[in-house]
């Protein structure tokens, strides 16, 4: 799962919170858990994802505020996080 460049999880009906360690998962590429029922925060962990180019949160329960390791995804080119209650 460490080489894993792509996971594209939306309407998938999954709850709960997104886990921290999911920053192992270096090699993503691509990442969409967009219009589930995750609820919580998102991990600071996530800025270990140095290779995303695509982020996508929408639609989902989150709180919080985005977590300032984001600004370490430097490839980034898009990033999905409305219609969620995030600051």
């Amino acid at each position: 799962m460490v080489s894993l460049t792509y996971l594209n999880l939306p309407h998938m009906g999954l709850t709960g919170t997104i886990p921290q360690n999911i920053q192992y998962l270096i090699h993503l590429t691509y990442l969409d858990l967009s219009e589930n029922s995750l609820n919580g925060t998102i991990p600071e962990e996530i800025g270990n994802l140095t290779s995303l180019l695509t982020l996508g949160f929408r639609a989902n329960q989150l709180t919080g505020t985005i977590p300032d390791s984001i600004g370490n995804l430097k490839q980034l080119l898009s990033l999905f996080v409305f219609l969620d209650s995030l600051i």
